[in-house]
């Protein structure tokens, strides 16, 4: 990224007694953008694992049969918690479409839990009635680039019986009988139908990945999302198992089923006009599976109820160097609670009621306006070192006509954009024509919007932008709220927020255009965020120089365009803040910005529901 605002460093400040130094943990601002089909920008936080994972646990993996020319890569598989890993790939066939659909020769990648069952002695593996699959989509299949069956764990066979497997003891006992194969849970629950909307795991939720493209060199790239029992309980990995009198966290596998261009009864497609692969699932595709075992850091509360704690609290920054220590910390006797909360406020509980003890900051006490450092002895000790960054999510989509260097990388992710600060400004104000959704219809703008008449859609649109990243300029972007119009941030007070702020404000073109000066193409800041009260509605001009939040000052309403839908929203509805930046990155992984965009009128009361990532 060329955007680096400058780096919050938390400290802990204890009263009265400092700990021992602590290892320093690399901390990152992550922002998300999902363009095309998938959704939009995010602020959000995502730290490496506390403890480094060494370089060699990347494993490759070779296929077998069909598939014996290709290589898997798991680029991590160790010390895992929440976080995504790279999956790649080489000596794949080129994918191909039948229209929009993927037809042949995919990927698709899936998490699981279990024993070695025994079917692969070369290459163990999970039991594939273990594994987190078949969950997306549940309702409006427009636009999804697969058939009822591919994406699911139903399987069906238009073959004749020898041809089954196993599958005929999950009800596929002919070729009009589909059936399905059940999900076992680690609790020992078992769903045996309607798998695609069960309980334990849903579209919103599921690491999945259903269609995953080989290009034309045959290789293929997808950042999967890694989950811990915290995220998909029903897996339980990283939960801390004893066998044999020794405790260590629950391993899980990551699965890769290629799909090539045979049907599930060996032949070719007969029809070429739809998906016909099948589930990953179904014994014939599951026969190609690669399994790649994941160990994970533990996860959980290994400390004995009722130890005396010494509590601590501040900085999200310093929330995943705390779960690593808590864990060796445990055994000697040493607990450390701590509790999440934005460094003003942790700062004033520190300064006001003196019972925190332990506060996590990257300021100093006193350094908020209006507030003294306390009299008496205050210690600061480094913590870790963080930083601030902009990420995202983006799947290239060319338009009808692009080049054909562009139509090349179509599928694959956009690793890298240039941005400016005002680019970010124009993000975090709401600027673009489509942030206020509905206020601008076919060129004719609702009272007191004529600012944004003019204004590119969204982010991707913007010629500042293009001018940056010329690529997009082929590339398919259907704007919404939810796709490129704003960042999905953390609510409350954060020094992070601060530090993005105050590196916006170091900008001139920046500063400019929060007072009101239209950028080179003629784009406005939206008025309610001017810092010149001669353009500011509100009354009062914001002042970012001071600011530690993301404010929603916008109060522009309406029945969102298309929806359906009878009830309002408001720009908190299409812009909906996260609980927090943990939050944000696994949303911004899942390329969902949680808008509830979809019209439920058989709900009770009727509502609007999110459509998921």
């Amino acid at each position: 990224m060329t955007s680096t605002p400058e780096n919050p460093q938390p400290h802990l400040a204890p009263k009265p007694h400092p700990p021992k130094a602590k290892p320093r943990l690399l901390l990152r601002l992550v922002a998300g953008a999902a363009i095309g089909a998938l959704v939009g920008l995010a602020v959000a936080q995502s730290a490496p694992p506390a403890t480094a994972a060494p370089a060699s646990s990347a494993v490759t993996v070779s296929g077998r049969g069909e598939f014996k020319d290709m290589k898997f890569t798991v680029d991590q598989t160790t010390h895992l918690t929440s976080q995504a890993v790279t999956v790649s790939w080489t000596g794949g066939t080129p994918t191909t479409f039948a229209g929009t659909l993927f037809n042949t020769d995919y990927v698709q990648i899936m998490q699981c839990w279990g024993d070695d069952d025994g079917t692969v002695p070369a290459n163990p593996g999970p039991s594939r009635t273990q594994c987190q699959y078949g969950a997306s989509p549940t309702t409006d299949r427009g636009g999804w680039p697969g058939n009822d069956y591919d994406d699911s764990r139903r399987v069906f066979y238009s073959a004749d019986p020898t041809n089954y497997g196993q599958d005929n003891r999950y009800g596929a006992a002919n070729p009009n009988a589909p059936g399905e194969v059940p999900f076992k849970s680690v609790d020992g629950t078992v769903i045996t139908s309607n798998t695609q909307n069960n309980a334990l795991f849903n579209h919103n939720t599921t690491n999945e990945v259903d269609f995953a493209r080989s290009g034309a060199d045959g290789t293929g790239k997808e950042y999967v999302e890694i989950q811990t029992a915290n995220e998909a309980p029903h897996l339980g990995c990283g939960t801390p198992v004893t066998t044999n009198g020794v405790t260590k966290p629950r391993s899980c596998w990551l699965v890769i089923v290629p799909q090539g261009h045979l049907d599930l009864d060996g032949k070719p497609y007969a029809d070429q006009s739809q998906v016909n692969a099948g589930s990953p699932v179904s014994s014939t595709n599951w026969r190609n599976r690669v399994a790649i075992p994941l160990h994970f850091n533990s996860v959980g509360a290994n400390c004995p109820l009722g130890a005396e704690e010494r509590p601590t609290t501040g900085s999200e920054l310093i929330a995943d160097a705390m779960t690593s220590w808590q864990t060796a910390l445990c055994p000697t006797g040493t607990v450390y609670g701590y509790t999440e909360l934005g460094e003003p406020d942790a700062r004033a509980h520190l300064m006001g009621d003196r019972t925190t003890g332990l506060a996590f900051t990257t300021r100093a006490l006193g350094a908020d306006a209006g507030t003294t450092a306390p009299s008496g002895t205050t210690t600061y000790a480094p913590v870790a070192l963080s930083g601030a960054v902009i990420g995202f999510t983006i799947e290239r989509r060319p338009e009808a006509g692009a080049p054909d260097s562009v139509e090349r990388l179509a599928g694959t992710k956009v690793e890298s954009i240039d941005l400016t600060p005002r680019l970010v400004a124009k993000l975090l104000t709401e600027s673009y024509r489509n942030s206020p959704w509905g206020a601008v219809i076919n060129g004719t703008a609702a009272a007191h919007y004529g600012w944004a008449r003019n204004n590119p859609a969204g982010l991707a649109t913007d010629p500042e932008f293009l001018a940056l990243n010329p690529e997009f300029a082929h590339l398919s972007i259907a704007e919404t709220p939810s796709t490129d119009t704003d960042l999905l941030t953390a609510l409350g007070h954060s020094d992070t927020a601060r530090a993005l702020w105050q590196w916006i404000m170091s900008d001139k073109e920046a500063r400019q255009f929060l007072g009101g000066v239209s950028d080179d193409w003629g784009m406005r800041v939206n008025p309610y965020y001017s810092t010149n009260a001669d353009v500011n509605p509100a009354g009062f001009v914001f002042d970012p120089s001071h600011t530690d939040d993301y404010p929603k000052s916008d109060q522009w309403c309406t029945i969102p365009p298309g929806s359906g839908g009878t009830y309002k929203q408001c720009m908190i509805d299409f812009h909906p803040y996260v609980d927090d930046m943990h939050a944000g990155a696994l949303h911004t992984r899942r390329a969902d910005t949680l808008w509830k965009s979809s019209w439920d009128s058989q709900a009770n009361p009727p509502t609007y529901k999110t459509t998921g990532p």
